[in-house]
Parts: structure tokens; C-alpha cells; sequence
């Protein structure tokens, strides 16, 4: 389940603009970069996952 989670969220982030900049923690990431943060499962990159699933769950509440 959790690579299923991981590629959602690598195929959502492959679908922001190439010029798509995210600021965490004072760093400002580019869209390659955080691809390869979720790829790696780094802290920053567990907190983009964490994020996204939260984004998506919201519009699930907003349905039921």
C-alpha cells in the first residue's frame, strides 16, 4: 500500500509545472527535487506524502 501511496503522489507532483517551486522549512525545492525526496522517503518527503494524503482525504469528507 505504501508504494501505491508514494507513486499517487510522485504522479500528482510529475503533473505541477516545471517551474513549480514548494518552500519548506526556509528551502525552496523544485518539483524534480521533491520527486526525488518522496522517492528516497526522506523527512521531507514523508511530510510532502503526509500533505498530499491530507488534501486528498479533505475531498473525500467534502463527498460523504
Amino acid at each position: 500500500m505504501e508504494d501505491k501511496i508514494k507513486e499517487l503522489v510522485i504522479a500528482r507532483l510529475r503533473r505541477m509545472p516545471l517551474n513549480y517551486k514548494f518552500a519548506i522549512r526556509g528551502e525552496s525545492l523544485s518539483r524534480a527535487e521533491l520527486i526525488s525526496c518522496v522517492n528516497k522517503r526522506t523527512e521531507i518527503g514523508e511530510r510532502i506524502i503526509k500533505m498530499h494524503l491530507n488534501y486528498l482525504r479533505s475531498f473525500k469528507k467534502n463527498v460523504e
